[in-house]
């Protein structure tokens, strides 16, 4: 199957197979015991309609809080799922940040008294 792969993606890029110097195939299972990654898909969940957007993982905790206070979850298995973008954790900060009222009325504060102070 890689070799097929490689051959077609060759058909596009010429001097792709000239240009491998070493290469690593895993299967499924073999990918899932080295990650642990539920039967091998490195976005440890099925991209499936059920698993996509606001319903990854779960559509009770799908917006990165869980129900144990103060813990948030993300990594591949929460929207929009696995890759290297960094979006997860992104998406997590920011939900975590807004909840941290305290910290936004502060500035808040801060922020009307320095209108007030020098009329800005």
């Amino acid at each position: 199957m890689a070799d097929r792969v490689i051959d077609k993606l060759a058909d596009y890029a010429p001097n792709l197979k000239s240009s491998i110097i070493a290469r690593r195939v895993e299967s499924p299972a073999e990918l899932g015991e080295r990650l642990g990654a539920y039967k091998g898909n490195y976005y440890h969940v099925d991209m499936t309609l059920e698993q996509m957007l606001f319903l990854r993982p779960l559509p009770e905790i799908s917006n990165y809080t869980t129900p144990i206070e103060g813990l948030f979850l993300t990594g591949a298995g929460t929207h929009p799922g696995g890759a290297i973008s960094g979006m997860p954790g992104r998406n997590c900060a920011r939900v975590f940040i807004n909840q941290q009222q305290p910290l936004r009325q502060n500035f808040k504060e801060i922020g009307d008294w320095l209108q007030k102070t020098f009329k800005v």
